[in-house]
């Protein structure tokens, strides 16, 4: 299992236009996954999430970024710091057509990482 830390630094906000809002990551060192999607937990395990590491093709963006999807953000709450544990990878990136295909995918990968990872949300 990989573990990384990371300061939480303002996005674009692309992510929330199309339901998805994620937390981006600052990081203090390259991580040791390769690009990819994957299921983690963040803050000492408390917080199921998705994690996006690596180039955004879909939006023509070649410039590696570490996004995190709370499955559950815990209203209310600011992070200046994320801790993830990385428990496995649940696909390569890839361009997609649009937008909204790439949000119908991530939704398949939220239910993937319920079934294979976290076995309920």
């Amino acid at each position: 299992m990989s573990f990384i830390r990371g300061k939480v630094v303002a996005g674009k906000g692309i992510g929330s236009k199309y339901g998805f809002p994620t937390v981006n990551l600052e990081l203090q060192k390259e991580p040791d996954i390769d690009h990819g999607v994957y299921a983690g937990l963040a803050t000492e395990n408390q917080y199921q999430v998705l994690v996006h590491y690596g180039p955004r093709p879909t939006i023509d963006d070649s410039v590696p970024t570490f996004e995190v999807y709370f499955l559950h953000y815990p209203e209310g709450s600011y992070f200046s710091q994320l801790d993830i544990e990385i428990l496995g990878k649940l696909r390569d990136i890839r361009k997609f057509d649009s937008m909204e295909e790439m949000a119908e995918q991530i939704k398949k990968d939220l239910e993937k990482a319920v079934v294979e990872y976290f076995g309920q949300v």
